[in-house]
C-alpha cells in the first residue's frame, strides 16, 4: 500500500514539474502573453488538479 502510494506522488510530483517547466519556457518566450498564459495555466491546472482528485 505505502509503495502504491509513493509512485501515485511521485507520478503526480511529474505532472506538476512539467507543468511548471511549460508555463517557465512560455513566460521566458513570450512575456508579452504573460498575462494571456496566466489565464490558461490557471484553467488548464484546475481542470487536471479536479480529474486528479477525482
Amino acid at each position: 500500500m505505502q509503495a502504491a502510494a509513493t509512485t501515485a506522488r511521485n507520478r503526480f510530483v511529474g505532472i506538476v514539474f512539467l507543468v511548471d517547466s511549460n508555463v517557465l519556457i512560455t513566460r521566458i518566450s513570450y512575456p508579452h502573453y504573460i498575462v494571456k498564459a496566466n489565464a490558461c495555466d490557471n484553467y488548464r491546472c484546475n481542470r487536471d488538479w479536479s480529474l486528479w482528485q477525482n
